[in-house]
């Protein structure tokens, strides 16, 4: 729970610093709604709930398994080396896109039991939430693409 904490603070800072930046409201509202659900993991793990959202950032989990595994059939952009170069954006979200992986991780350490996973669903959930950054680092860089060419 410490890990969930702790990421769902380093969503709210980098939400923050997005809006201080004046970047488009669509990134911090895709953000905000990988916020909603930590905060409803947060309350499953508590309350010993499954955790069922069937969507992310408007993306069921197939659709977020298609999007970030083909980022150039839908944003039109090869999947990115993170670098200083793609800017201060893209650097918080991929900065967001690895604290979930870590978040992950220890959820995989925390329920493992034997040879299986007491909470597969929140384990699965996290993995989902770090495709759907990726897939927000995608639009973004589609955003920025569109600028240079235009």
């Amino acid at each position: 729970r410490g890990k969930l904490d702790s990421l769902e603070a380093l969503f709210v800072l980098n939400q923050t610093i997005l809006l201080e930046m004046q970047e488009d409201q669509e990134f911090i509202d895709d953000l905000e709604d990988i916020l909603v659900s930590l905060r409803e993991m947060m309350r499953c793990d508590v309350l010993d709930e499954p955790f069922t959202r069937e969507t992310i950032i408007g993306l069921t989990h197939e659709e977020l398994r298609a999007h970030s595994h083909n980022p150039m059939k839908y944003y039109k952009v090869k999947q990115m080396v993170p670098s200083y170069k793609l800017g201060k954006t893209y650097a918080l979200l991929n900065q967001l896109r690895t604290a979930v992986r870590e978040t992950e991780v220890a959820a995989a350490a925390a329920f493992h039991n034997g040879k299986s996973y007491d909470r597969a669903d929140i384990i699965e959930e996290l993995n989902r939430m770090s495709s759907a950054v990726h897939i927000i680092m995608c639009k973004y860089l589609a955003k920025i693409q569109n600028q240079e060419t235009s």
